[in-house]
């Protein structure tokens, strides 16, 4: 089996395929490098609700993500 990346980079991006992203765990990329592993719950405008591996929520600003990867199997 494979692994297939979907990238999602830029808020237009995001929010354009909010359906996609939402309710699955991804791969938050900031613009300063850091990395996140988290489920995206929902994307409402320009923020992101997100619940990490810890099952805490927390909202993010989409405008700090640099790209949002999403892997699945192929």
């Amino acid at each position: 089996m494979s692994m297939r990346s979907e990238r999602f980079s830029g808020v237009k991006s995001i929010t354009e395929n909010s359906s996609k992203i939402t309710g699955k765990k991804a791969n938050i990329v900031y613009h300063d490098g850091r990395v996140i592993f988290a489920e995206i719950i929902e994307i409402t405008g320009t923020m992101a609700t997100q619940r990490n591996m810890r099952l805490r929520k927390s909202t993010i600003d989409l405008t700090t993500v640099s790209e949002i990867i999403i892997d699945s199997n192929a």
